[in-house]
């Protein structure tokens, strides 16, 4: 997948109006999923967007 494609978890949150913390409460959740950097950080599919958007 492009890395053009993907979000941060604040980009994220930005975009969709919630807050970091419910973004990796959904995801332990199992209601959305990421990929993870060599870095062990989150990135999210503009997809997710809709999902979580209040």
């Amino acid at each position: 997948m492009d890395s053009t494609d993907l979000l941060t978890i604040g980009e994220l949150a930005a975009r969709a109006g919630v807050a970091t913390s419910a973004l990796r409460f959904y995801e332990e959740k199992g209601l959305i999923s990421s990929e993870r950097t060599d870095g062990n950080q989150r990135r999210y599919r503009r997809a997710t967007i809709r999902r979580v958007s209040v």
